[in-house]
């Protein structure tokens, strides 16, 4: 039976403006838009999803000849017809200032008395102004869906789906008030996916890959009560298995289903990649120096690093006071760089309906009441790269065929909560074996979470040189024979079998360490270790994988992670602008105008967003040397943009701050002559 791939590309053009939010759902307080990674709005796919429910229950009332197709597009279940992977809406072009605020109040009202109106008091009632940030109308945005199904049924589902999209014409908020009026355009494209497994001669045991998410990832650390839902900044062996095993089924691949399901196949974890490096998370010995120092003198006053990491088993007892990395930081072994992965937050909050509203009855008699519990969940940022190795020592064919199936880039892979798209790529990586260095002591590094389980409690071993000891009884590691690090950490999951959650199990974590100062022992170690890929339990779910160095494990922060300022750093930026413009008499006279002032800004806001920005010297170097009229006043404060250039550093957030301080100084030289006249 053959398996059509179908390509959906949805262009949609607001025709009002459009307010979709950012998940408050309370409108009692002021709504701003949400924004993607780029601070563009978006147009989030779990709302689509939702408006493409209520449509088809509009449609199924007027006539059900669709109703079996709608249901299996807007099914989650593994048991539907079809698979529909829907994408949200990005802006396709980046525009300065694409949204604008519209305020509104209630009125004062009505006063009765003695039973009539009195009087209808239409003034602003107090405390009652509400802000809400819009979509401006005209702003255009896309989208790519996939639908996968059988060639046989695939026209059907195609003309179903697009009867939905068309019925969709108001998206957002105050639709039954003529907001989010919008307009679509769809284009299809169909690819037959190849039934036969064809491969090119492959040795290969391993293959690398780099999984990039096109949509925010959810991968929920539901260990955390409350109503902050964390994440994991990584995805977990036995998380990646069960996708790709669901990947290879969904295509019709049912060799290399089945070698995921059986674990014939390895699956590490993967873990935030930067430019087709491999990070592992960060060991716990790196530490970094204390917030204060000795006295009451503030870090930030010190002109102290704040990006220096020490390695707290080549540092002595008198050294400055260090302490634990507090984030998600992830350590680069060869440049050693640490970085660390950042979230954003969603807010959530379940959508009120008349049904849900006090005073109203269920048909049992029991009250409903508005459950307005607002609980906002970490996300992972769309365009996050992870990278994992996936391992068969058995059979190489099927090392060869994922490689083929993976290049092929049909289907998405989909994975975590809400089942987010990601792409899968191949990547190649220069390994090199490790080799013993008999005058050096040795550091092993749990590069994820190890579970082994002691032979005479068979509990879990929380230390890391417990577990060391039963692995290899000829260690017999001393307390006086190595320095460790360990932590405790623990696996969850659920299993869909039994319907119930796994029981949790202790491991220990990922990043423990331990330096092995005898010679003899080290050597030992190292040989034990040097022809295995893991150890311990769980091993083709990616558990106890390590790596060994004799180096230091020193860090600086990534060169590409531009941190944003702090208070401290924005305050002594202001005071070096306005003491720039100060020491410039004629400066007032000879600025540009307040618009070119906000035109620059708004191109440097652009280029901050673009993933290929133009450097700042050359924005700058463009103002001066176009010699239209509009530009003219630019050449005038030539020395003045020289200095400005001089203090942002090539960085494109001290630019932005630098246009809205000189846009403050020329309000304010307004007003100061002004007052004189």
């Amino acid at each position: 039976m053959a398996i059509q791939l179908t390509t959906i590309k949805i262009s949609l053009t607001l025709l009002e403006d459009l307010h979709t939010g950012n998940g408050l759902g309370t409108h009692l307080i002021d709504s701003l838009q949400t924004k993607d990674a780029n601070d563009q709005p978006v147009i989030w796919r779990q709302h689509i999803k939702g408006l493409l429910v209520a449509a088809s229950t509009t449609i199924n009332k007027l006539n059900n000849k669709y109703e079996k197709y709608f249901n299996d597009l807007l099914s989650d279940s593994p048991q539907s017809n079809c698979t529909l992977v829907i994408g949200s809406f990005y802006k396709s072009k980046l525009t300065p200032n694409p949204t604008h605020i519209l305020s509104s109040t209630a009125r004062e009202g009505v006063s009765y008395k003695n039973g009539a109106i009195d009087m209808i008091n239409r003034a602003p009632k107090k405390g009652s102004l509400r802000n809400q940030e819009y979509i401006k109308a005209g702003s255009e945005f896309e989208a790519t869906w996939q639908l996968l199904c059988d060639q046989q049924t695939a026209t059907d589902y195609i003309q179903a789906l697009t009867v939905l999209i068309n019925h969709v014409d108001r998206i957002g908020a105050s639709r039954n008030r003529g907001a989010g009026r919008v307009r679509c355009d769809i284009t299809t494209d169909h690819t037959l996916l190849a039934a036969n497994d064809v491969c090119a001669a492959n040795e290969q045991q391993s293959l690398h890959i780099i999984v990039t998410n096109l949509e925010p990832l959810r991968l929920p650390n539901t260990d955390i009560p409350g109503n902050i839902v964390p994440t994991h900044t990584y995805i977990s062996g036995e998380r990646l298995k069960a996708a790709l095993a669901n990947w290879c089924l969904l295509q019709g691949k049912q060799a290399l289903f089945e070698a995921l399901v059986n674990e014939v196949i390895s699956v590490s974890y993967a873990y935030p990649s930067r430019e087709g490096m491999r990070y592992i998370p960060a060991p716990l010995c790196i530490a970094a120096p204390k917030s204060h120092a000795e006295g009451a003198i503030p870090w930030w006053a010190q002109q102290t690093q704040a990006n220096e990491f020490a390695d707290q088993f080549a540092e002595s007892s008198t050294s400055v006071p260090l302490k634990r990395l507090k984030g998600h930081f992830y350590y680069q072994p060869q440049s050693q760089t640490l970085f660390e992965q950042g979230v954003a937050i969603h807010m959530r909050n379940k959508v009120r309906t008349q049904f849900s509203m006090p005073g109203h009855k269920k048909d049992n008699g029991a009250d409903i009441v508005d459950d307005s519990d607002l609980f906002s969940e970490e996300v992972i940022p769309e365009q996050t790269q992870f990278m994992a190795t996936l391992s068969c020592s058995t059979n190489s064919e099927l090392i060869a065929q994922l490689t083929q199936l993976i290049a092929q880039n049909a289907w998405p892979l989909l994975l975590g909560r809400g089942k987010a798209p990601c792409k899968l790529t191949t990547a190649t990586e220069a390994s090199t074996p490790f080799e013993f260095n008999n005058t050096k002591p040795l550091t092993a590094v749990l590069t994820s979470p190890l579970l082994c389980y002691s032979y005479h409690t068979g509990q879990p071993y929380t230390q890391l040189e417990q577990a060391l000891n039963q692995l290899c009884p000829e260690l017999n590691l001393d307390k006086k024979d190595y320095t460790a690090f360990s932590e405790q950490d623990i696996l969850t999951g659920y299993s869909f079998e039994t319907g119930l959650p796994k029981t949790p199990t202790q491991v220990i974590a990922a990043g423990s360490c331990i330096k092995i100062t005898n010679i003899e022992k080290a050597q030992l170690l190292a040989a034990y270790l040097k022809h295995s890929r893991a150890i311990g339990e769980r091993q083709t779910q990616g558990l106890g994988q390590f790596l060994l160095t004799q180096q230091n494990l020193t860090a600086t922060l990534d060169a590409s992670f531009n941190r944003r300022l702090c208070d401290k750093e924005v305050e002594q930026q202001i005071d070096n602008i306005y003491k720039l413009i100060q020491n410039d008499k004629s400066f007032f006279n000879r600025s540009p105008s307040v618009t070119q002032w906000q035109k620059l800004k708004n191109e440097l806001k652009l280029q901050k967003a673009s993933s290929d920005p133009k450097p700042l010297s050359n924005t700058f170097a463009e103002l001066t040397t176009q010699q239209n009229q509009s530009k003219h006043a630019w050449l005038s404060i030539a020395g003045f943009l020289s200095d400005l250039e001089r203090l942002c550093s090539e960085q494109h957030e001290p630019a932005i701050l630098a246009c809205d301080c000189v846009l403050v100084a020329l309000a304010n030289h307004s007003a100061k002559q002004g007052e004189q006249a």
